[in-house]
């Protein structure tokens, strides 16, 4: 499984934060950030190219049935 990680850097000054999110797929990274959303209104959004890719899908099948 790939790492997931999830950098918050804060600007002292201001308290302006910038999140950033990597090994998400998808709008896993949306759920992420909503938690952070909490702490104050999002002023900018950029999309990196994971954002675009479909997230891995699990099969799971039951044995016996």
């Amino acid at each position: 499984m790939a790492e997931k990680l999830i950098t918050l850097e804060i600007d002292h000054a201001t308290g302006k934060f910038e999140l950033t999110t990597k090994g998400f797929k998808g709008k896993g990274c949306k759920d992420v950030a909503k938690v952070f959303e909490q702490l104050g209104t999002v002023e900018s959004e950029t999309h990196t190219p994971e954002y675009f890719e479909q997230p891995a899908t699990t099969n799971i099948k039951s044995a016996g049935r």
